[in-house]
């Protein structure tokens, strides 16, 4: 699923994931994801995996995202809609389709194109999915007092990541 919203910072309505924010007090994000994922788009899944954790602006702020894949997807109804998502377009798009939009531009937004790769990368071998409770990388975790989808954790993780090999070029493409 993919959802189309205005985001005046651009100007223009850009494609993205349902996502949101853990503005719940004490909010884990599973929790996060399942009830923005049926605020959003009027969908349950019964199936969650850990897909990505990324750190989309690590220079400029403490914010860091988590990505899942939801999967068995049933109709449980969306609420009313109001403010910035009064106006959201939700669009069915396979897979394929949605890759070739991020190759030629068309998705833009960080999350959703290294979401959409990584389900690609994930789906081709479906070992690699990390259980939905997985641990955060890279020493990461989930936010309990800050407005973003998720913060850093206060120290620094005991030690430095290991280094990860740079993949192939081609290794993310489309089935």
């Amino acid at each position: 699923m993919l959802i189309e919203q205005y985001r005046h910072p651009l100007r223009r309505k850009l494609w993205e994931l349902p996502a949101g924010l853990m503005d719940v007090d004490r909010e884990a994000p599973l929790a996060a994801a399942r009830r923005e994922l049926a605020e959003e788009t009027g969908l349950a899944a019964a199936d969650w995996h850990t897909l990505v954790d990324m750190v989309p602006s690590p220079g400029f702020c403490d914010e860091v995202i988590r990505v899942y894949l939801a999967r068995g997807l049933t109709e449980v109804g969306r609420s009313e809609m109001l403010d910035e998502e009064a106006d959201l377009r939700i669009v069915k798009v396979p897979l394929s389709q949605a890759l070739a939009a991020v190759a030629d531009g068309r998705i833009v937004n960080a999350s959703a194109v290294v979401g959409l790769l990584a389900a690609a990368a994930a789906l081709r071998d479906p070992g690699s999915l990390r259980p939905a409770e997985a641990p955060w990388g890279a020493g990461a975790g989930p936010a309990l007092h800050g407005p973003l989808s998720a913060g850093a954790a206060d120290t620094p993780p005991a030690a430095p990541p290991a280094p990860i090999a740079a993949p192939e070029l081609g290794t993310v493409a489309g089935n």
